[in-house]
């Protein structure tokens, strides 16, 4: 099979973009080694960090969702569970009774500053995209900062639930990438008139998204600041993305996937042990950056009218469609034993009519 349409048009004569110099960049054996001791390390600190997750439970349970100012009228509200119970008397004069419990889902329109996002970053990906197919350079597709964009624009587009914010706090330690994009950019290898535009739009919607989203609340929630092990899972998880999955295409193709064959130009750290030294200082940048933007956006506590009196509002309806039908089948059950007891009472008299006839006879 041939990928000429994803790799003829990355330009090689850009310094340690592409080519066999770049690939030789690093031994064969040193490439392995780091690889295997790297995504032992991630797979390791992946099942560390979710049981801590799993034993403080730190994800929120939204069986009632409780949002924020800016989310007043705007996400999910309130699941509410509601079972009736409705009485039948048979023929016979035994009675039945039967439970029915059904769910009422109460969902508000998305806010507007979302979908406006939603459809600006959709847009920017969309020419992205195009620019990468006329290029021929489709494989840089792969690069983490695409991928993350990806998964915003589905955290923008999907229903709030309890994968949306495990996908919201992970993509919350990925805001390196865009950082780095705005103090080393990499506008170079751009070759369409409009492209290193796009570059810039690209990367400031993604730190736009997360902000814009942690003051929105609700689903879009953080873990508290001491809390490190949603930071550990997913640096865990970039750090298994890189040393398999972007090796994997990095080597065969000789394209310089996010420096993992060699370092960039402007790189600090040049040299054999580039790789160890960005697993450290990536490691506290990831990190640091998520706890800056929750400080900077995360909305404070503090009691939010509106939004109470919307749920109140909505739990006196729910409450008030229950006692309706609690009622109806207590009115039932009783004039249903009124008439039992009439009934009784008509039997009664005639009997006692029967044996007035019977003794005057």
């Amino acid at each position: 099979m041939h990928f000429d349409w994803a790799i003829d048009g990355v330009n090689t004569t850009v310094p340690r973009n592409a080519g066999p110099e770049c690939r030789m960049y690093l031994t064969p054996t040193r490439i392995v080694i780091e690889c295997i001791v790297v995504i032992i390390c991630s797979i390791l600190a992946i099942r560390y960090s979710w049981s801590n997750i799993i034993k403080k439970k730190s994800l929120p349970d939204y069986n009632l969702v409780v949002t924020s100012r800016r989310a007043t009228n705007d996400l999910v509200k309130l699941y509410h569970q509601q079972t009736t119970t409705s009485t039948q008397t048979t023929s016979s004069g035994e009675t039945i009774t039967t439970n029915h419990t059904t769910i009422n889902h109460y969902y508000e329109k998305v806010p507007v500053g979302q979908q406006i996002l939603l459809v600006v970053m959709t847009l920017t990906l969309g020419i992205e995209l195009g620019f990468k197919f006329a290029s021929r350079s489709v494989i840089y597709i792969l690069n983490p900062c695409h991928i993350i964009t990806m998964l915003q624009i589905y955290i923008l587009a999907a229903r709030p639930s309890k994968t949306i914010t495990i996908l919201f706090r992970i993509q919350m330690n990925y805001l390196n990438g865009p950082f780095l994009a705005f103090v080393f950019p990499e506008t170079a290898t751009r070759q369409f008139a409009l492209e290193w535009l796009i570059y810039w739009i690209q990367h400031a919607l993604m730190w736009i998204i997360p902000g814009y989203l942690l003051q929105v609340g609700g689903v879009y929630s953080m873990e508290p600041l001491m809390d490190f092990d949603w930071n550990i899972l997913g640096y865990a998880i970039l750090m298994i993305y890189h040393f398999f999955f972007l090796q994997v295409f990095a080597v065969p193709t000789q394209v310089n996937l996010n420096h993992m064959l060699c370092p960039a130009i402007l790189d600090p750290f040049d040299g054999q042990n580039y790789r160890i030294a960005a697993i450290i200082h990536q490691g506290i940048l990831c990190p640091l950056l998520c706890k800056i933007m929750c400080i900077l956006f995360m909305p404070r506590d503090k009691p939010d009218h509106t939004t109470n009196n919307n749920h109140h509002q909505l739990e006196q309806s729910a409450h008030a469609t229950s006692m309706a039908t609690s009622k109806s089948n207590k009115n039932a059950t009783a004039n249903g034993n009124h008439k039992n007891l009439v009934n009784s009472v008509e039997s009664d008299a005639i009997t006692c009519s029967l044996s007035k006839d019977v003794k005057v006879d």
